[in-house]
This record gives C-alpha cells, structure tokens and sequence, in this order.
C-alpha cells in the first residue's frame, strides 16, 4: 500500500473520529454555502448579460447594495459558525497539543523504564527548554507566515482581477474610469496593509497565551504524576481556569477581528465602488451603464473564484503536509511501542475474551486508534503468555479447591457490614479476577471485588505490592489482568474525560503550585471561599491560612516552602474533598501526620459523601471502614 494511500485512509479516521465529526459537519456547510455564492454569481451574470440597456442610476444603486449585502453576510456565516461550534473549534486546535504532550510524556516513559518513570521531570521544569513549547514558537510563526501569505494572495486576485477587467474594457470605458479603478487598487492596498497588521498584533497575543498554557501544564509535569495530571488536567480541557479563560478568550476575539476585517474589507471596497457609479452617474450619457455592472460583476467573480483557489491550495497543503507529519509521528511512535518488555503498552488478553488496553496518551490522539492490534507486536508471544497467565489460574484453583474466590477480609468489628452495604446502594466498581503485571509476574492473588456507592473501603498490604498500581490501573498506566466495570460499564467501553469526571485523587506525594491558597485549594475544582474555609476547618488548616497575611489570597512558595510536610499532605486532603465527584481515591492521606491529625483525617475520608477508596498502612482506623482489603502476595 503506496504512503500517500495510507495518509489519505489516516485522514479519513481522524476525520470520524469524535472530535471531528462536527468540524467535517461544518466543512460540508462551508461547501455548501461557496457552490450556493458561485451559483447566485452566474444567475446575476447571466442576467447581466441578457441586458440590451440600462441607464438608470436607481439600477445601479441596487447591484451594489446587493453586492454590499452579500459581502457582509457570507463573512458574517463563518462567524456564526465558529461562536456555535467554538467548542469543538477549541478541542480541535488543542489537538495537535495534545498529541505533543502525550507522546513525549510516552517517550520519556519509555527511555527511563516503567520504575524510573517520574524521574525524567526536571526536563519539563523550564518552559524555554521545552520541546511543546519551541514547537509553538515555530507554529507561531509559520502561522504569521501563512496568514500574510493568505493576504497577499487575496490582494493580488483582487488587483489581478482589476488589471484583467482594465485591459479589456479599456478603450470602451476611457480614462476616467480606469482611473478611479486604480484609486480602488490602491484603497484595497492600504486595507489589506492594515488587516495585515492587526491580525499580526492578535495572532502575537494568541500565541503569548498558548505559551503560557503551555508553561502551566509544563509546571504540571514537572511536579505531578501523571495519574494526576490525567484527573486533574486532562478533562475535557480543564486546565487553570483564569488561563484557559484567556486563552478561549484570544481564541474567539482572534477569529472574530479576522471576520470583521473581512467585513470591513468588503465595505471599504465597496464605498470605493460607490465613488467608480458616482462618476457613472455624473457620465450617465457617455458611458453604457450595463457594461460598467457587467465589468464589476466580472471582477468580483474573477477574484472571489482566484482568492478561494489560492486560499483552498494553500490550506490544502498545509493539511496534506500536517497530515503526513501526524502519520509518520504516529508510524515512528509504534516501533517502541511493540517492544515486548514495554510495560505500559503490553496486553494480556485471557481465553474466550478480547480486551484492548489503550493508555491514556494513546486516548488523547484519537479513540479510532485504539485498536488492540497496534500494541500487539508478536503473536506467539501473546500466545505463550495467555497460555502462562491460563495455567497459573488453573493451578491456583487447583491448589485451593476450598478457597473463596476473593481475597477480601472484613473485620469482625466494622461499623458496616458488606450486607448492609449492599442495602445503600448500587455496585459502582467491580474488580473480577484482578491483578498487576510486573515483568511478566502477578503481584498479588487475584482480586474479586465489589464496592458499592458510598462505601468507604480500606486498601491495606505490604510495601511494594501493588496498592497504588491500582489506581494507575485505570488509566493505563500499568499491565494487568481480570476485569474492571465501572458502573456496569467495562473499563476499556468508558472514555477517558468520563472516568476523570468521576474521580478525586489524592495521590502519595503532596501536589503544591507556587500560586495563592485559593489557587491550590480550587485546583482542579469549583468551590467557594465558604467551601474552602469549611473544608479546612475539618482539616485543621484552618489556623495555619488564618495565620498568613492574605488568608485564601496568601503565596505559598516553590514547593510549598512554607508548608511544613503535613500541611502540604493535609493541603491536597482537602483539595481532592472539595471536588464534587462519585469517587474519591486518597494514597497514603496520613503519611507524615501526627496522631491528632490523622484522627481528624480519617474522621473527615469515612464521613464523606461518596465512594471513598484509601490507601493506608495503619491498622487501628480499620473499625472505620466498611470493606478491607488485604492484598497478598503469591
């Protein structure tokens, strides 16, 4: 299969992928309305050539309000257009983003191996060594490039179509006339000058922005896991909210200045042309008025049908170059993907099942390639390893006829029973036949689990046996085997923004931003100050914010400075509380606590509405739980 026949079948898939369906939608109106104005142009030529005579100023005078009408509104669609679908506008130009990000972030995963994998995040600390970064400088400026490129191919069909019409109608319209065309030419000059100007000075500002995005999610990298990251910052494009305000913002005013010079464009043109009909009316008698409105309706048809021509070469290959650069990206990314000792990528699909476990940089890209295939790179591989993982299960189930098929242990004395559980509510996480892979090993026996809404669950084991694993499980950042539903939906059918909707995470090692209290406590959320101050009461937090000069508006300092270590950890506590979700996860949440906040801690995870799942080692808060867990090893 040739490499052009592939790129054009990647296109087809992106096109129908989600995220583009309505944009594919929006192209084939954009088509529609071109052929409905090329169409309304050959009606009005014809007739205009069906003319014998016209010398009456009144005809004039509506051509060109229609024409100034026309003008105004097919410009006026694409705006309407863009406000409407501004979200799937937005979506498709982080796009690219997106796909920058999380390749890199696969890269880096791949170069530093699954155990080192957040140890490579000092090269994300400074913004002006990023690769996202200097690849929006470069898209910034070819993007300028483009945009005076578009202008002056617009200018040139205009004065193209000008000297064209000059030429032939020279001797049957005399000096005058050609005159006052060539004061059009000129006016456009000037116009296309200053747009050019303008939208350099927005497209500028745009790009500031997306720097500064940019930086705040390389600030993420550089201080988050990913598993967080993923809650907190991929989620249908949640990012900082002030940020990513301003940038939809520069995003919507950048497109609305581009309409309304556009418009502006037209009308500037068109008051040229009132002044070309004065001089027609003053002249009545000496020049044929169904000429003149046949050479101006010519020109217009000429340089409509010339500007849309280059327009259409130029986005035509620029999307044909950009699809070639995504195509191969992606080829070249699939080499080390297919390794066999890769662990984010390796699949383990169990007799009589077909699973696909995409990961979360893979979902960013597109759904319509998470095909199971692409991360299968030799059959005999995964056959051996089906037929290793089959017979540890049957040898398993053979050793311990008697055994309960969970390894889930309830302490005689909690205040809930699984029974009473079950009368609260629903399932709203199963664990079926669930495991981690690690080199090819089970970490833990397998787990058969059912947590119900509101159920507060207590994850307990030996070090290193897996308990965050399973966190990062969901998101596909680790192998495993069995199954996970989530709301009676399997974990592979849930898209990625829904199941981040769903959660809080409180992971191992506390999250701090040099920014204001407010900003750390809201990261991620929407709460008010009430909120916020409440929450921190519960969290004895309170008395340190009360302390600070600005309270909620006060700076904490890189790394959190000055926060001690179980501020900081009481801190995130309290920021995964305050988002209003389904499930709440906290990793560790007392690690490096006192024992009067450890109580208040606990007191707050078992008495909050939700699903509570944590992670912990100690043993005399299990009374306060409705499930244990106790994962073994094998």
């Amino acid at each position: 299969m040739s490499k052009p026949f592939q790129i054009f079948l990647f296109i087809i898939k992106e096109m129908l992928s989600p995220p583009l369906k309505p944009c594919l939608v929006i192209f084939s109106i954009i088509a529609i309305i071109f052929l409905t104005e090329l169409l309304q142009y050959k009606i009005r030529t014809e007739n205009l050539r069906s003319l014998s005579s016209c010398r009456d100023y009144q005809t004039l005078r509506s051509f060109l309000f229609f024409t100034t009408i026309c003008g105004i509104i097919y410009p006026t669609k694409f705006l309407v257009y863009q406000i409407i679908y501004s979200d799937y506008m937005e979506r498709l130009s982080c796009r690219a983003f997106y796909t920058v990000l999380s390749r890199k972030w696969e890269m880096t995963v791949l170069e530093e191996g699954l155990n080192n994998r957040f140890r490579n995040m000092g090269s994300f600390e400074n913004v002006t060594d990023n690769g996202i970064f200097q690849s929006f400088v470069h898209r910034g400026v070819k993007g300028m490039t483009n945009l005076i490129k578009q202008l002056v191919l617009s200018l040139l069909a205009r004065v193209f179509s000008y000297l064209f019409i000059m030429k032939e109608t020279s001797d049957q319209l005399g000096t005058t006339i050609l005159l006052a065309i060539i004061f059009m030419v000129s006016v456009t000059l000037m116009t296309n000058i200053v747009i050019i100007y303008v939208l350099i000075y927005y497209r500028r500002r745009y790009n500031i922005l997306r720097a500064q995005l940019d930086n705040h999610v390389s600030e993420c990298l550089s201080n988050h896991l990913l598993v967080t990251y993923c809650h907190k910052e991929m989620d249908e494009f949640q990012r900082y909210k002030m940020r990513v305000r301003n940038y939809k913002n520069a995003v919507i005013v950048l497109e609305g200045v581009e309409h309304v010079l556009e418009i502006l464009l037209y009308l500037i043109t068109n008051l040229t042309k009132y002044f070309v009909y004065y001089i027609i009316y003053r002249n009545n008698k000496a020049y044929p008025t169904h000429l003149v409105m046949f050479v101006m309706q010519k020109i217009d048809v000429i340089e409509r049908n010339t500007k849309w021509a280059g327009s259409f070469y130029e986005k035509l290959r620029t999307a044909v170059l950009d699809a070639e650069f995504a195509y191969d990206f992606v080829s070249s990314t699939k080499g080390p993907v297919r390794n066999e000792d890769n662990l984010l990528h390796h699949a383990v699909a169990l007799e009589g099942a077909d699973r696909s476990y995409d990961t979360g940089s893979t979902q960013c890209f597109s759904d319509s390639h998470s095909d199971e295939k692409r991360w299968i790179s030799d059959e005999s591989g995964d056959e051996k390893r089906d037929a290793d993982t089959k017979w540890y299960l049957e040898a398993t189930a053979a050793s311990q006829p008697n055994a309960e098929p969970n390894e889930v242990y309830h302490d005689e004395n909690a205040m809930n029973t699984v029974q009473q559980a079950k009368a609260q509510g629903p399932v709203i996480i199963q664990f079926r036949d669930f495991t981690i892979i690690l080199n090819q090993r089970l970490l833990f026996k397998p787990l058969n689990l059912s947590i119900r809404k509101n159920d507060k669950v207590l994850i307990k084991g030996p070090n290193g046996i897996g308990k965050s694993s399973i966190l990062r499980s969901l998101f596909g950042m680790v192998e495993y085997i069995g199954d996970i539903i989530i709301n009676d939906v399997p974990l592979q059918n849930l898209k990625k923004s829904k199941l981040c909707s769903m959660m809080a995470i409180c992971p191992q090692s506390p999250l701090v931003f040099k920014n204001t209290v407010r900003f750390n406590l809201g990261y991620g959320n929407v709460s008010t100050d009430e909120e916020m101050i409440r929450m921190c009461k519960r969290t004895n937090l309170f008395d340190k914010i009360s302390e600070m000069e600005d309270g909620l508006d006060s700076l904490i300092l890189s790394a959190g400075e000055n926060f001690s270590g179980g501020e900081k950890k009481r801190l995130c506590v309290t920021r995964t509380a305050l988002k209003k979700c389904a499930i709440y996860w906290f990793d560790e949440p007392t690690a490096g606590l006192d024992t009067v906040n450890m109580h208040t801690v606990v007191d707050l995870l078992t008495k909050m509405k939700g699903t509570v799942i944590v992670i912990m080692h100690a043993d005399e808060y299990d009374r306060c739980f409705d499930q244990i867990i106790n994962l073994e090893r094998l």
